[in-house]
């Protein structure tokens, strides 16, 4: 496990954040789930919504993240896991280690 002071932590979370919004941006078949969405807003959500996020089992953390949204507003399954995908490779670019990717996405998403 890796010790970071809170500063670093936001500094690497926010530049994830910040590549990853900018990569789902460049995408032509998920970008329309960002309209409306900015990056501060994304950050604040993250902050603001942190603490209620429930922790899982740790076997959960290793099988790809499954919606929990109502049905009715649900992104189809393949463009979730673009979504997905694209914001853990771009969490790893910011530097977080492969087994702290997993929790942090799941408090994203």
């Amino acid at each position: 496990m890796v010790v970071r002071t809170e500063a670093e932590f936001k500094e690497k979370i926010e530049y994830g954040f910040e590549l990853f919004y900018n990569d789902v941006l460049e995408k032509k078949d998920i970008r329309h789930f960002f309209f409306g969405i900015t990056l501060q807003k994304i950050i604040e959500d993250y902050y603001l919504y942190k603490d209620f996020v429930m922790a899982k089992p740790e076997r959960y953390y290793k099988e790809m993240v499954m919606q929990t949204a109502p049905s009715a507003v649900q992104v189809k399954a393949p463009q979730f896991d673009e979504i997905q995908i694209s914001l853990q490779n771009n969490l790893r670019l910011a530097g977080f280690l492969k087994v702290e990717i997993p929790k942090l996405a799941q408090g994203v998403v």
